[in-house]
């Protein structure tokens, strides 16, 4: 185990970082590999490209970011939502709906794993829900860069 303070190697298992003192947490995915550094499940994406891509493609790839922020958001997350592609479904067929909730859900996993990782509450769950209302590419940014930090260990 990495330490997400000091970046200090620790042996499996430990509750604290022999080098620190900070409190170790290791959030698993769904494949059991760790989550930040090296061993984490998902790649850092770049936010600006994938704004250009999703403008170049007319919003296809905008898609496809949904669905991988989801499937992303959802290994870090203590109780998954719905996966990427059942998320983009249920928020077409609730024309929608779905989407307001889903973007306060992904808020509450990001304030949850930050929580868990002794870091300050920041309320993201409220913050996501009326940017979705308002401006929800935002929400996509946000949430990206916050898995950005945690797939580098940070």
């Amino acid at each position: 185990m990495i330490c997400n303070s000091c970046g200090a190697p620790n042996p499996d298992g430990a509750e604290r970082c022999a080098s620190c003192g900070q409190p170790l947490v290791q959030a698993q995915a769904a494949y059991g590999a760790p989550v930040g550094g090296a061993g984490a499940p998902f790649q850092k994406r770049e936010i600006v490209m994938a704004i250009i891509l999703s403008v170049i493609t007319c919003g296809i790839y905008g898609i496809y970011w949904f669905v991988k922020l989801t499937d992303e958001s959802n290994m870090i997350a203590e109780t998954p939502t719905a996966s990427g592609v059942m998320a983009l479904v249920l928020t077409i067929v609730t024309c929608g709906i779905y989407g307001i909730y889903w973007a306060y859900k992904k808020g509450e996993t990001i304030d949850k794993f930050n929580a868990s990782r002794g870091m300050a509450a920041t309320n993201n769950a409220i913050i996501y829900l009326v940017l979705e209302l308002v401006f929800p590419i935002a929400i996509y940014i946000l949430l990206q860069n916050e898995l950005n930090k945690i797939a580098q260990g940070q």
